[in-house]
């Protein structure tokens, strides 16, 4: 089998641009991939795959080369998928006219119905030379789930027969990855040279778990009488091992944190096969899956105790998916914000254009309440208050006969509260994660309605013109520390984690990933409507965002996730003793028709504290200084006549009428 060689940029290029002008054809008049801004992003996709496969071909023919990833993080909108797709096309073409160049592309979705619209598009370009695998795509599959009437059907087998092959996520990750993976040609198997991932997917799994979980597993264990006798001891000494801990006093617990920790060795049968193959006949117990789990984390070293104030002990452990294979690139809007690429070395950045937001006028709204929802949202009296404000919120902010979209909790969607939907349309069971269609109608107004957790990537409200993003996408801090030493590679005992002594220690990798989280999943369900549509120059659409998360989190950060919006707070903001000299301090800069300078007098008389104090302790918050120069003010610090003050620099924000 001959070697593969690096084709030259311009051949590969040529062939790049006919598949471009190729898809236009085809889309008639949507959007135009030749004009200046796409046209860059067009640029971006193309060198970052170049670079992948000449990372391909070094490896194959035993060039030392550093492991990358190559990430294209275009704004969300961009035709990121649609360049990728052309690239692709144009690497198939170059490989059916020579031998020596690399063969066999494979495209990663996150969602089913994704693989299934990228196989429709792909088909229409290269006819009979792409095949795609999902459940739902399964030959011998009576009842789709997701994708109801499916493009086409494969065998799993099949995917190696075809040059373009397109998988979820879970299914490259899995046990039958490597099917995806291969590509056979002229008798001869191989590794497929470029593999594209659309938007980011769960590099580390984290098994979060408590003793009642285990507990809950054993007796399911027990009454197997195919396994009891088999696994019965594995998972009694599991939940010996979990009970004694569950007397820790300390918030975190790990192998360092006094001896180390001793556990029975007949755990290591979790790592087995068999542990494993137990796991893929029960995965409708998500229980099982997330005990068994945390079992192999814990044998390996990859595990931790959490015991929060008033709450019983979680088991949490964690095991590194990355996806480091020569030849592969990365397609995420966010993922220049979302605090991975600061832990992963590997990720190598191909430089994008910047969009314009200036047609994305943001309502920051006061939150119904500053408990944390997870317990407040538990009580139905709760949760009727709490969609009562939304609903006043969406009525004041919304105009009738427009669409919107609304992000909420995913426990509203549990419990029936959200959204108001027709009894007994089916189309709107609550178990579904999201609505595609505006079947929610409010006075007039068109709603669709999804959860945080889910909705990234998805195109179906690019039409809203209102998206309401209804408090931010919070995990669990035990997750994110999980979540960073697994990215870092870290056992329980390396890295960040071997350093903290609390749950609640700062710690660098933990805190980025954690801000970069939030700040994530606040752009991407952001600009699911009219935000992601640009023009010619990189401008996106007209739309409202309205939204009640952290207003200083949002005025720190505007600049980079949403450059040139403007932010306009809520006149209804309530004068609350709790909140903060910060929160005080920004609530007051943000008011209208204030002067300009504005002495720290008349601020201290609002504020009722001396300023003094307030500024010495509130002068080292970086959030807060990025935060008040997003208001449009720098502060000058002088003595004398006048004293220090706060002056304008430019108009950032103003209190909504």
């Amino acid at each position: 089998m001959q070697m593969p060689t690096l084709p030259s940029r311009d051949t590969l290029r040529e062939a790049f641009d006919t598949a471009v002008r190729r898809i236009n054809e085809l889309r008639g008049s949507a959007v135009d991939l030749t004009t200046a801004f796409y046209a860059q992003i067009g640029n971006s996709v193309f060198e970052a795959g170049y670079s992948a496969l000449g990372d391909f071909c070094n490896a194959e023919v035993g060039t030392e080369a550093p492991t990358r990833l190559h990430v294209v993080s275009a704004p969300v909108g961009g035709g990121k998928t649609s360049f990728s797709m052309a690239l692709m096309v144009a690497v198939t073409k170059l490989a059916e006219a020579s031998p020596a160049a690399p063969y066999g592309c494979l495209f990663l979705v996150d969602q089913m119905d994704k693989a299934d619209q990228m196989y429709r598009d792909l088909e229409k370009q290269m006819p009979g030379k792409v095949a795609v695998w999902t459940t739902d795509h399964d030959v011998k599959c009576k009842q789709p789930t997701k994708v109801l009437k499916p493009a086409a059907r494969f065998a799993v087998g099949d995917l190696s027969r075809y040059p373009v092959a397109i998988v979820t996520h879970n299914f490259f990750m899995g046990k039958r990855g490597s099917i995806a993976r291969n590509v056979t040609r002229d008798g001869h198997t191989f590794q497929r040279a470029l593999t594209v991932v659309d938007e980011r997917p769960e590099e580390v799994t984290v098994f979060d778990v408590e003793l009642s979980a285990a507990q809950a597993v054993r007796e399911l264990i027990e009454k197997d009488t195919d396994h009891a006798d088999h696994i019965g001891p594995h998972i009694g000494a599991l939940v010996d091992f979990m009970h004694d801990k569950s007397f820790t006093k300390a918030s975190l617990d790990k192998p360092t944190t006094t001896a180390p920790w001793v556990f029975d060795q007949s755990l290591r049968w979790f790592t087995t096969p068999a542990a494993h193959d137990y796991v893929r006949h029960n995965k409708a117990s998500e229980s099982v899956g997330a005990v068994f789990g945390f079992a192999k984390a814990l044998v390996n070293g990859y595990a931790f105790v959490n015991r929060a104030v008033g709450s019983s002990c979680r088991f949490v452990g964690y095991e590194t998916n990355l996806l480091l294979d020569p030849g592969m690139m990365l397609l995420d809007a966010t993922a220049d914000i979302d605090g991975v690429s600061q832990l992963c070395s590997w990720r190598t950045h191909a430089a994008v254009p910047q969009a314009r937001y200036d047609n994305l006028s943001i309502v920051h709204v006061p939150p119904h309440t500053k408990s944390r929802l997870s317990s407040y949202l538990t009580s139905a009296k709760n949760r009727r208050a709490y969609v009562d404000w939304m609903l006043e919120t969406i009525k004041q902010n919304m105009k009738p006969g427009e669409r919107g979209l609304v992000v909420c909790k995913l426990a509203l969607f549990k419990n029936e509260d959200v959204p108001a939907w027709p009894k007994g349309d089916q189309r709107f069971s609550h178990k579904e994660t999201y609505t595609q269609d505006y079947g929610w109608k409010l006075d007039g107004r068109l709603l669709c309605s999804t959860h945080w957790g889910t909705g990234v990537g998805v195109n179906s409200w690019r039409d809203a013109d209102v998206v309401f993003l209804f408090d931010e996408y919070h995990l669990p801090r035990r997750t994110i520390i999980a979540t960073a030493q697994g990215l870092q590679q870290h056992k329980s005992s390396e890295g960040a984690l071997a350093k903290m002594n609390t749950i609640n220690t700062k710690a660098h990798a933990v805190d980025a990933l954690s801000e970069g989280h939030l700040l994530r999943w606040t752009k991407q369900m952001a600009l699911r409507g009219r935000g992601r549509c640009f023009d010619a120059h990189g401008h996106c659409g007209k739309q409202k965002l309205v939204m009640s998360g952290s207003l200083k989190r949002l005025l720190a950060n505007k600049g980079c996730i949403f450059p040139g919006a403007q932010v306009v707070t809520s006149g209804q903001q309530k004068h609350d003793d709790r909140q903060t000299h910060a929160d005080a301090l920004l609530k007051i800069l943000s008011m209208a028709a204030l002067p300009n300078p504005l002495g720290t007098g008349v601020i201290s008389q609002l504020m009722k504290v001396e300023w003094r104090g307030v500024w010495k302790n509130l002068k080292n918050n970086s959030q807060l200084q990025q935060a008040i120069a997003g208001l449009g003010w720098t502060y000058v610090s002088q003595k004398g006549r006048g004293g220090s003050c706060f002056k304008r620099t430019v108009v950032g924000l103003s209190v909504a009428a």
